[in-house]
């Protein structure tokens, strides 16, 4: 066997193999080791991811303390008025009481009244009857009564009652006379006319019989008779206010600048293939929001609202990639390929605040007459960009302040991102090796490993609505957003995300 050692080529497979390795620990690892391995420094703590999750929880602490305040004091107030309404019923009830009793003791001496009124109303017709004989009266007598007399029969300190003749007793003297009954003018004139005509005789024939028509006293009613009538409260005239259970609908629109990175990274299982870089530790872009919106009012100045959001999320970052010209892979397809073709490609896994990305570098050699050596080295600078689209629902609460045509609100919620797709590409690569060039519109790109089908955002900002007319107005908003959960599920990369921007838009009300 040992004969055959140097034949197997062992030597020369182990020294391969651990030539290309190498490791990179950290630099206080010696001294941990002299120290007796003491645990390394806990990572600080980052409080700017929790930050804004305590002001979106103050926000809706707020609106409910609100709530809480604004009805107690509503309920308060009803209870008063209620309180006052029971006394103002109570005091009109005793005024219909003693009405009652009033009338019960004058409706005694009425028909004594009635009684005698009778028989002095068949006196005086009599004397007409004699008196209708000797002189002619105008047509207009035969529809007037002589008046009664009302005959006082007060004992004590009560009012005098007015007294009714005995063919009236039976009647209702609160009943309205039918029209059909009443004669028009016309009828009224010519039978007065018949009975001019006709002389005095006609005259006194068409007289009415004593003791049906009654006298213009005879029809005023007793102070005991009168119907009670309870004053009501007339209510002032007041603004009408929104009303619960409205619905408003609009569309907004929410470009926002967005702040990313990682703030923990621990070191992953090392791909024996492939190098590891990390993008810088914050990264810029964009947030851009669009889509509908629809809102309810759930009580006089508190809403609950949702809505179906179009979201891209652009963000460019940079990072810095070392390599020798030993850890290319030649392209399969340019000039040549293979070993000695002049496109050389360069893969390796990125780290960024999204998770891991796989990534590929495209190298043409500028001068295809030099040679490289394998251990020359080539450090890159590149510029990435990495596109991400959601379909996004917000759920929030509102709590509108004030009145009339300028009213400021505070809102508070939280927001589903679905992921729809993302892209990531190559801005620029730039290095220091002149013997190699890079064009931008010919990388591969990279492909992100670890995105989230599902993210959850916070959501707060305060604004103003203006009322333009009843049902229209216009919506003014700054507002703030951050991540709950992380867009990706790698478990090595820590990282959060940070928007600021303005909202505006329309809103109809139902």
């Amino acid at each position: 066997m040992e004969d055959n050692l140097q034949n197997d080529k062992l030597e020369e497979f182990l020294k391969n193999s651990f030539e290309d390795y190498s490791e990179s620990p950290p630099g206080d690892l010696w001294g941990r080791i002299e120290g007796g391995l003491a645990p390394a420094p806990a990572t600080p703590v980052r409080f700017s991811r929790w930050l804004g999750v305590a002001a979106a929880a103050a926000v809706v602490a707020f609106i409910l303390i609100g709530q809480h305040i604004y009805f107690t004091k509503k309920i308060d107030t009803l209870s008063k008025k209620l309180e006052q309404n029971k006394e103002k019923l109570e005091g009109l009830e005793k005024d219909n009481k003693t009405l009652g009793l009033q009338k019960t003791d004058d409706s005694g001496s009425a028909p004594q009244a009635l009684e005698q009124k009778h028989l002095e109303g068949n006196d005086e017709a009599a004397r007409e009857k004699n008196t209708s004989q000797k002189k002619p009266e105008s047509p207009i007598i035969q529809y007037q009564t002589p008046a009664s007399p009302a005959q006082n029969t007060n004992t004590g300190n009560r009012p005098p009652t007015i007294e009714m003749p005995s063919g009236l007793a039976q009647t209702n003297v609160l009943q309205q006379p039918s029209l059909q009954s009443l004669p028009t003018p016309g009828q009224a004139f010519a039978a007065d006319q018949e009975d001019v005509n006709r002389g005095p005789a006609g005259a006194t024939a068409n007289a009415p019989a004593p003791g049906l028509l009654p006298s213009k006293s005879t029809l005023l009613l007793a102070e005991g008779t009168m119907p009670a009538f309870s004053l009501v409260p007339v209510q002032p005239l007041t603004r009408p206010v929104r009303t619960p259970g409205r619905l408003s609908v609009g569309v907004h629109a929410m470009p926002m600048a967005t702040s990313e990175k990682i703030t923990s990274l621990k070191p992953g299982m090392p791909h024996p293939d492939k190098k590891v870089f990390s993008e810088s530790t914050q990264s810029e872009g964009t947030t851009f929001y669009a889509g509908l919106t629809a809102e309810y009012q759930a009580s006089r100045h508190f809403y609950i609202g949702s809505g179906l959001d179009y979201r891209k999320t652009s963000i460019t970052a940079n990072h810095e990639a070392e390599f020798r010209f030993k850890d290319r892979r030649p392209h399969g397809g340019g000039h040549g390929g293979g070993e000695h073709g002049f496109e050389h490609d360069f893969l390796y896994d990125l780290n960024t605040a999204a998770g891991l990305v796989e990534v590929e570098i495209r190298a043409e050699q500028a001068d295809t007459t030099f040679d490289f050596s394998d251990d020359d080295e080539i450090d890159l600078s590149v510029s990435t960009r990495q596109d991400l689209k959601y379909l996004s629902v917000p759920l929030y609460g509102r709590y509108e302040l004030g009145k009339g045509t300028f009213r400021l609100y505070i809102r508070g919620g939280m927001v589903a991102n679905f992921l729809q797709s993302n892209n990531f590409a190559i801005n620029d690569v730039r290095s220091d090796n002149p013997n190699l060039r890079f064009d931008g519109k010919q990388q591969p790109g990279g492909t992100p490993q670890n995105l989230q089908t599902l993210s959850l955002d916070y959501l707060a900002g305060i604004g103003m609505d203006v009322a333009l007319t009843k049902h229209l107005k216009l919506r003014l908003e700054p507002a703030l957003s951050g991540s709950l959960t992380s867009s990706h599920n790698n478990p090595f990369i820590k990282s959060s995300q940070f928007s600021m921007g303005v909202n505006a838009g329309a809103m109809y009300v139902f």
